[in-house]
């Protein structure tokens, strides 16, 4: 599928519709999904691969990677809202919805990804701790691309686990806290991945 096609099938996808402040939810936008993606086709061949997408908020990434070629993408969220929304959209696009999951990927068990995908919380509002999900993804896969905070510390800490930097992105994220008095802003992200020998 082309570019433009799969920007087009993004931008229909329903956002969620109540995000989740302490979660850290700032959805990624079609047009940072399309960068990240044309990253990935460009570094990495999905065709026939099983995919994890981690904190899939509305399912963008993995259903991206879907339209690429993927042969599975299982869909992990904590969020239940995010788990009705990513079935939803799944079902929109003709997709099949029956691997979203309400789980934390610290509790994924007795399995071994070809590729994990995630754009996790920046650790802003939340205590999410990226040095822990960093090893965790490891663990699970050989092969993972990761958008993550644009900053030193991170890139460092990305290195240690074998990550390397690929690029930097904007994402535009709306308002979804109170005081966020602007209609939406932009967040500069890095995308760190690592490709397993098999990639």
């Amino acid at each position: 599928m082309e570019t433009k096609e799969i920007t087009k099938l993004l931008s229909s996808l329903a956002p969620l519709k109540a995000a989740n402040f302490r979660l850290e939810q700032y959805q990624t936008d079609p047009k940072a999904a399309t960068e990240f993606l044309n990253f990935i086709k460009a570094t990495y061949d999905v065709s026939g691969k099983h995919v994890a997408d981690f904190g899939c908020g509305n399912g963008i990434l993995g259903i991206g990677l879907l339209l690429l070629g993927a042969k599975k993408v299982d869909f992990y969220d904590i969020d239940e809202k995010a788990v009705e929304t990513c079935i939803s959209n799944l079902k929109t696009v003709g997709l099949c919805s029956d691997s979203v999951f309400k789980k934390d990927v610290f509790d994924i068990k007795n399995v071994k990804y070809d590729l994990i995908v995630s754009n996790p919380p920046f650790g802003i509002q939340s205590n999410f701790d990226i040095d822990s999900f960093l090893k965790r993804v490891s663990a699970l896969s050989d092969s993972s691309f990761i958008i993550a905070k644009d900053n030193q510390a991170i890139s460092e800490l990305a290195r240690t686990y074998g990550f390397r930097f690929g690029k930097t992105i904007e994402i535009k994220v709306g308002n979804i806290a109170k005081f966020h008095s602007k209609i939406s802003t932009e967040i500069r992200a890095q995308i760190v991945y690592k490709l397993g020998n098999n990639s």
